[in-house]
């Protein structure tokens, strides 16, 4: 049967061992499982790449921050010249 389809003895051979002691039901659970398995590690490879981007975000506003805080702290310490004189 599977010659007539096309599929290759190699093939047949593997689907056997794979699954040759199974019923219906049981490849049936194996195969949702298999399907649960890379949906979830889909998601978790987007989540991964969101933290990156948020972790990058903060990287950047925290730089930014630190450039305006002495920035700040440069023209306060003019003023406190400019005061003083």
């Amino acid at each position: 049967m599977a010659r007539e389809q096309g599929v290759s003895k190699h093939t047949t051979y593997a689907w056997k061992a794979k699954y040759g002691g199974m019923d219906v039901s049981e490849a049936e659970e194996v195969k949702h499982l298999r399907d649960e398995n890379s949906r979830l590690k889909k998601l978790v490879a987007d989540l991964s790449l969101d933290k990156d981007r948020l972790q990058s975000v903060i990287r950047n506003k925290f730089e930014l921050l630190c450039q305006l805080f002495a920035i700040y702290q440069h023209r306060s310490d003019y003023q406190d010249v400019e005061d003083t004189t």
